[in-house]
């Protein structure tokens, strides 16, 4: 079994209703494959996001979402581009 368990924190405003403008902090611990010695470290160049917001209350908001990543990543050896595809739940306040 691998993969990751994310949290992730962003900080931003609103430039309009639609369109948000922010930086993200994220851990995550990983789930490494059985062929994997180590994991890797590196740095995102994309990363799209998309999703729908359903206001619970005044000040929060809860819904799906779905990111695009791509990244170098280096291991001992060498750095290799890597992409993923990732969802989950978003909880939003004011």
């Amino acid at each position: 079994m691998f993969g990751i368990i994310p949290v992730q924190l962003d900080l931003g405003w609103f430039l309009s209703p639609r369109v948000y403008l922010g930086t993200s902090f994220q851990y995550s611990h990983v789930l490494l494959a059985n062929h994997c010695a180590q994991p890797f470290e590196g740095v995102e160049f994309v990363n799209l996001q998309g999703g729908t917001d359903f206001r619970i209350s005044e000040e929060l908001w809860l819904g799906p979402f779905v990111t695009f990543t791509v990244g170098k990543y280096m291991d001992v050896d060498e750095a290799r581009f890597h992409g993923w595809l990732m969802g989950g739940l978003r909880l939003s306040t004011k």
